[in-house]
């Protein structure tokens, strides 16, 4: 299926939605079709083979999608034939390929939209560059087959320090250093011997507690944390995978500087930041690394397409890279306040994060989250890790969607129930069915607090009967 743009200075756009080729659409860099539209968001709505189906899956609430002239915010079903609106723009969907995917630039309709003045030659001759460096953008993401928001859970960071930033007038070689001690990496250990690893940052020097992703220590059962490349044991306290994040805890506190969080209203567009953290599978001798930029977007909920993914309520964009290294660690401001905790990186051809759509966690909701999970209660955790298999993958080993979670965590109510070293597929929780995305699990359990039990029904392994198992979360 095809998605043409029937509007706006990219009318005769148009792109390609295969099986191994997402179309993402949004006013931002790195869009498979990007829109030069103001009531378009930087990430708009994605379309995206799924078992044989095109869905079109909105990943904006500030601003409308519609289908057929009616609002949609749940991933939909859609044909050819079907119009869809995005901000101002309306975008067509067909069967067969236009006669040109990426036609130039319509001179007359660039001066009509740009300006009805004596300055609208002058506007066109901006315009025409900025379109050729999108073509560019356009190109790459091609390449890359499904381009979407994912999350970032290993792979090498950029190695080294970047110096001071003088244009901004930030010094971020001297906040690097300072914030040394209260940036750590964090080393989860599965009970295969896998190993992953990621970044935290101190908050709280006295309890020990650092906060990092929960993607970080997903499926892991050992934590350790190294700070200036010395390794400390450590224990997960609380998890809330529907908002990413984890708390952990360890007993070593020597050294340990926290680091103050900003007040969400003082996050502005445009303020310089700094992104922080150890790239995965470091070694101890490895520096903390560090990237800059400023803020894109204070404030706004991120919708993913990825099955495997939550939806965020309140997220920070910034251009400053948020490498894999980053994953959990700290984005700073210039006084050095924690503004956000980086997470999630618009990715590009062959697993090369884009440098300029990054994702952190925002404070207000990092703070309602990481209260409660200090004092050991979670959200939305069932006490294992999670995974979220394609529903081809199920099928091949004849098992429906769901589910699968992975081992259990030492002290919680799965690990006595016997889910060590263990995993199932859950089909349905509260009697709700599981589509085998991360929303639907979100749905049922996101708000669920430790101690509150829930009904799940589980298939053991391909071929066993479904049973009933009650379970205390977390």
């Amino acid at each position: 299926m095809w998605v043409n743009v029937e509007g706006g200075l990219e009318k005769g756009r148009a792109a390609e939605v295969t099986p191994e080729q997402a179309v993402t659409v949004g006013s931002g860099p790195g869009c498979t079709i990007a829109l030069s539209d103001s009531s378009v968001a930087p990430l708009h709505a994605s379309f995206r083979r799924t078992n044989g189906d095109v869905e079109l899956v909105p990943l904006t609430d500030e601003h409308p999608t519609l289908l057929d002239g009616q609002p949609t915010t749940e991933p939909t079903v859609v044909a050819a034939g079907q119009r869809v609106t995005i901000g101002d723009i309306e975008l067509s969907l067909g069967a067969e390929a236009p006669a040109d995917a990426d036609p130039d630039l319509d001179e007359d309709l660039a001066v009509a939209l740009g300006s009805d003045g004596p300055d609208a030659d002058d506007q066109l001759e901006q315009l025409t560059p900025v379109r050729e460096r999108r073509r560019v953008r356009r190109a790459t993401a091609l390449a890359l087959g499904a381009l979407a928001v994912a999350l970032l859970a290993g792979g090498l960071g950029i190695a080294g320090v970047f110096g001071g930033d003088d244009e901004a007038g930030v010094d971020v070689a001297k906040i690097v250093r300072e914030v040394q001690p209260s940036t750590v990496r964090v080393i989860s250990r599965g009970e295969a011997g896998q190993e992953a690893s990621g970044t935290g940052w101190v908050l709280d020097e006295r309890e020990g507690h650092i906060v990092t992703n929960f993607h970080v220590v997903n499926g892991a059962g050992d934590f350790e944390i190294a700070v200036e490349g010395a390794e400390r044991d450590a224990k997960l306290v609380g998890a809330a995978p529907c908002d990413d994040l984890a708390v952990l805890q360890v007993e070593d506190r020597d050294g340990l500087k926290e680091l103050p969080l900003a007040t969400p209203d003082s996050v502005e567009q445009g303020e310089p930041v700094v992104a922080v953290g150890y790239a995965a599978g470091a070694s101890e001798g490895e520096e903390l690394t560090s990237t800059t930029g400023v803020v894109s977007v204070p404030s706004r909920p991120l919708r993913s397409p990825q099955p495997d993914t939550p939806n965020f309520p309140d997220m920070i964009q910034t251009d400053a890279a948020i490498n894999p290294g980053n994953s959990g660690g700290p984005l700073l401001d210039e006084e050095k306040n924690v503004i956000g905790v980086n997470t999630a990186v618009l990715f590009q051809a062959g697993g090369v994060p884009l440098q300029n759509v990054g994702y952190a966690i925002g404070t207000q909701r990092v703070n309602e989250v990481v209260d409660r999970l200090t004092t050991k209660e979670s959200l939305g955790w069932l006490g294992t890790g999670l995974e979220f298999p394609p529903p081809g993958e199920l099928r091949k080993r004849g098992l429906p969607r769901g589910v699968v979670t992975l081992s259990a965590v030492k002290g919680t109510p799965a690990h006595d129930a016997g889910l060590e070293g263990k995993s199932v597929l859950i089909t349905s929780i509260g009697g709700e069915k599981m589509s085998g995305r991360m929303t639907d699990y979100c749905d049922e359990l996101g708000d669920k607090e430790s101690g509150e039990s829930v009904d799940l029904e589980v298939v053991p392994k391909a071929g066993a009967k479904t049973r009933k198992l009650p379970l205390e979360l977390g």
